[in-house]
């Protein structure tokens, strides 16, 4: 049944004062003072009701304090309203149920902007959603002490009506206790509460068990037994690898595997660390003979909390390594699953647990199924999704209404599919280590959609999705522009959006509708205005003061990007950070730059393209100082600008600390705070042991890399002696300074630096040595075993490859550098004196340097492993060297690639289409945050 929106208010009589375009509750009740039964929650109260048409768009429901008492209610609530056969209902009401410890975190403190984002996607569903414990019901009363974040940011309290839907958070063994104890109270009292995920937890044992009756599922279901001596001892012998899981233990805890090879028994695994899970160490025994394993087995695992023995899955690998597959399968309606999110998770070498807890990475599943499965992705990814929901309604039919599970799968290299296990209440944890923020805003954002529907208010019916007119598609950018002065909108009860004819149409609008409309990151409520002044189908005006509030650049263009309901949605706005000397070379500058084509060609895709100064920022207007490329000046022109949407962040930090340390935790706050903001670069840096790391976790790719360890004075004498030359670096240096060459060298050492010029240093004591490097590189420095290069025309030379998505996700190598550097150079940067030839793919590359195809297919190797431990990038500088060998060595990744000056060395197609790649990115980040 429809509904409409109301404000509550306080009042000495109970009046709805309705909008006279709201008719569909006049008609029902009439204007006349009616008894009617009004309904929040579990409350309710029989009122004496007078209905009242006005002009305009506001509805107020109108109070006695009596009402707002007995229905647990507060003035500025903001609600919908409908009429049910009972009376008129007020909603929706979500309570999430939290454990008491989740909430004296919260007390003390402890932000969560998880729960952040549920108020405020509630509150765009006219919506009132609050946290309670166990302890906070009055069961009798049917109230409960809600906790919410107020206007300030504090975690308060106030009494609520008891929900009539709850969505259950409550973890660990405490947490479950307080579910069983909610939903005995429940049933107990007959209460109309609908709790979701009814199912407080199900173990691994019956999960298999009610599944395999299902003859969809054979051979989905691996073989499996529950736990005894006996039985572990068949296993054994019929599948010689079988997997030891704790029955209802979660986060890849208590986990053990048992392998019968050559007539020994290897037993592996993972000391749990609580204090560092993502530290785990693997262990592995071999024994002669079972009793011994089993005694061991014994002594590691609590065998009295239930196990299951299952027949070890035989696992598809990534890069080398093992992975799993977690599935999101969640409800946004009540009748239909949808699989909301798929990842891998990967295991470190030889462990058996895949979990980012235990130092697993994770990595999107349609970049593994692109590597895995080539030219079967989708076909493998539908199965996926298949087997998932079929899982999920299998299980609903035993224990009722789910609403979302975690479903674990095993993919193995022919494409067969297991069942791992299935969480009931599944924590995003894998997810979070992606840095996708729409996929985060999308599978935490669905409970909340699923709690209005269940609550009676649909969030469709709210705000449904409407289709615009068919010619659309060729009008879908915009300019906004100031209101002329003549028109004045004063006698409106919002600011006026002015459209003219075409653009009423295109819309399907009327004039004087209220709208929301959307710009970037900011939005307002507005009255539709026809205007005859300018039937340009792409200029649309608004009030003055709107106009300033919008806080967007003048004469630029922005894509229009959807209609739901009555909001009106545009963007993208785009801002790169750039240093305090570029942002005066701009705004004094008459002769066109670099940055002003890429402003060209963002107007091309509709993104609202600016610069950004991250010293100036006004968190109370939610601006920051920009330049905006004037398109009828053609110059770049100074104005305080909204938050962008998308950060595309490649500024340097300025040398003097102070200034330093205030951008830095400016960018920091920028990236946390704002729930909607991308990036480019998911991380700022990548520091050359990091880079190291992540890339040496992959097994296939070890090989590309040189021996790597932190500086020491220990690890670089062990160096020398292993390699007799090292290069040792400083971690985050670049342009190739703070990198200095060491050799043995007449009973001492020897060490250099520079390119085209060569500084030489000897020292004869270690202690004096190891004190010259880290004066010159630092203390967080690393020491790296040297790669031979090879030549072109007797010269060392490298590359410095970029890689960049677009808006496919999809990785591409757009251009090469390559540096040749000067005869026993120890840096081959053209700052160090090295000639560069720029070549993009199809040009012929010389030998000894490998084909485009093994360029391709090493870098995005490199950047799928770089993104499975830093989460999402865009584009990445990759430093590559070619050994004498002809073979590929990663040297260091760059997050901030230099572009500078490439428009004068190359082809100016192949130069736009590098300046294009961050752009078409850009729109696949926003299309991701479009949900709900």
């Amino acid at each position: 049944m429809s509904m409409i929106p109301v404000t509550i208010m306080t009042s000495n009589e109970n009046v709805i004062s309705i909008s006279d375009k709201e008719n569909i509750i006049l008609k029902s009740l009439g204007e006349k003072k009616t008894d009617v039964q009004l309904i929040a929650g579990n409350r309710t109260c029989w009122i004496k009701l007078k209905l009242v048409s006005k002009k305009g768009f506001d509805n107020i429901f109108y109070m006695t304090e009596s009402v707002k008492e007995e229905l647990m209610l507060s003035d500025s609530y903001q609600l919908n309203l409908k009429l049910t056969e009972q009376g008129l209902e007020l909603g929706p009401f979500l309570g999430v149920l939290i454990s008491e410890s989740k909430h004296e975190k919260l007390v003390i403190g402890d932000f969560d902007s998880i729960y952040s984002n549920f108020q405020n996607w509630m509150a765009q569903k006219n919506g009132l959603i609050y946290f309670f414990t166990l302890k906070d019901i009055d069961i009798n009363n049917l109230i409960v002490t809600g906790h919410y974040w107020d206007k300030d940011s504090n975690w308060s309290q106030k009494k609520f009506p008891f929900p009539k839907v709850v969505y259950d958070r409550c973890f660990g063994l405490e947490g479950r206790a307080d579910s069983y104890k909610l939903r005995s109270l429940v049933n107990t009292h007959g209460l109309n509460t609908f709790i979701y995920n009814w199912p407080v937890k199900i173990g691994k044992l019956e999960t298999y068990e009610s599944l395999k009756t299902f003859p969809y599922l054979k051979g989905v279901i691996p073989p499996f037994i529950d736990y005894s001596r006996e039985n572990l001892q068949k296993f054994i012998n019929d599948h010689k690898a079988i997997i030891l899981k704790p029955d209802k233990m979660y986060k890849g805890k208590g986990i053990a595997s048992l392998e019968k090879k050559d007539e020994k028994y290897i037993l592996k695994y993972s000391l749990e660390d609580e204090t560092n899970e993502s530290d785990n160490d693997q262990i592995k025994h071999e024994f002669e003979d079972l009793d011994s394993a089993i005694q061991k087995i014994n002594e590691i695992l609590d065998i009295s909390r239930g196990y299951v023995i299952q027949k070890k899955i035989t696992l598809g690998t990534f890069l080398g390594n093992n992975f799993d597959i977690r599935v999101m399968l969640q409800r946004r309606h009540r009748y239909k699953w949808e699989v909301t999110g798929i990842n891998a998770r990967i295991s470190p070498t030889d462990s058996i647990i895949t979990s980012p807890r235990s130092g697993g990475k994770v990595i999107a599943i349609d970049k593994l199924l692109k590597r895995v499965f080539p030219g079967k992705e989708e076909y493998v990814k539908n199965r996926i999704i298949s087997v998932s929901k079929r899982i999920g309604t299998s299980l609903e039919e035993k224990y009722g209404f789910i609403g979302e599970l975690g479903v674990d799968l095993a993919l193995e290299a022919n494409g067969a599919i297991s069942l791992i296990e299935v969480n009931s209440k599944p924590l995003k944890v894998s997810f979070n280590r992606l840095k996708n923020k729409g996929l985060k805003k999308r599978i935490n954002q669905i409970p909340i959609l699923l709690g209005c529907e269940l609550s009676g208010f649909d969030p469709a019916k709210i705000h449904p999705k409407q289709k615009l007119t068919s010619e659309y598609n060729k009008n879908d950018v915009f300019q906004f522009k100031k209101s002329p002065n003549k028109i004045i909108g004063n006698e409106l009860e919002y600011p006026p959006i002015y459209l003219n004819n075409y653009q009423i149409k295109l819309f399907k609008l009327n004039e004087y509708d209220k709208v929301e409309v959307q710009i970037g990151q900011k939005s307002e409520e507005m009255i539709v205005k026809q205007q005859n002044f300018d039937s340009d189908p792409n200029f649309v005006y608004l009030d003055s003061k709107a106009y300033e509030d919008f806080a967007i650049p003048s004469n630029t263009l922005v894509k229009f990007i959807a209609k739901k309901g009555s909001k009106l949605q545009f963007g993208i706005t785009m801002g790169i950070t750039i240093s305090s000397t570029t942002f005066k070379f701009l705004k004094s500058n008459e002769q066109g730059t670099e940055l002003d084509e890429t402003v060209h060609l963002a107007s091309q895709y509709g993104v609202m393209f600016y610069c950004i100064d991250l010293e100036s920022i006004d968190w109370n207007k939610q601006t920051i100082k920009g330049l905006y490329y004037d398109i009828n000046s053609q110059k770049w022109r100074e104005s305080q600008l909204q938050f962008p949407q998308i950060l595309y962040d490649q500024a340097t930090y300025p040398g003097e600390p102070v200034r330093r340390q205030t951008i830095k935790e400016q960018n920091q706050s920028l990236r946390q705070n704002l729930s909607e903001l991308e990036a480019i670069n998911n991380k700022r840096f990548f520091g050359k042991w990091e880079t190291w790391d992540s890339v040496n976790f992959f097994e296939e790719l070890k090989q590309h890399l040189p021996e790597t360890r932190i500086l020491t004075s220990n690890n670089l004498h062990e160096m020398l002696a292993k390699y007799q030359m090292i290069y040792c670096k400083s971690n985050y240096g670049s342009h190739g300074t703070e990198v200095v060459r060491i050799y043995n060298y007449n009973h001492g050492y020897c060490c250099e630096i520079g390119g085209k010029t060569v500084e030489t240093w000897t020292f004869l004591d270690k202690k004096v040595l190891i004190k010259f490097v880290i004066e010159l590189v630092g203390e967080n420095g690393i020491v790296q075993q040297p790669v031979y290069l090879a030549n072109l025309n007797g010269r060392p030379f490298d590359m410095r490859i970029l890689a960049q998505k677009d808006h496919s996700n999809s990785w591409s190598l757009t251009v090469i550098s390559i540096r040749i550097g000067q005869k026993n150079a120890v840096i081959t940067n053209v700052a160090g004196g090295a000639d560069e030839l720029i070549v993009v793919p199809g040009d012929k590359l010389a030998y000894p340097i490998p084909g485009w195809e093994i360029l391709h297919e090493f870098t995005t190797k490199i950047c799928d492993a770089i993104e499975a431990s830093f989460g999402m990038q865009g584009e990445i500088g990759l430093d590559v060297a070619v050994d004498v060998n002809q073979q590929l060595w990663l040297i260091e990744a760059n997050s901030k690639p230099d572009i500078a000056g490439l428009n004068n060395v190359m082809p100016q197609i192949d130069y736009r289409r590098i300046l294009s790649m961050p752009i078409l990115y850009a729109t696949y980040l926003l299309d991701q945050m479009e949900y709900g």
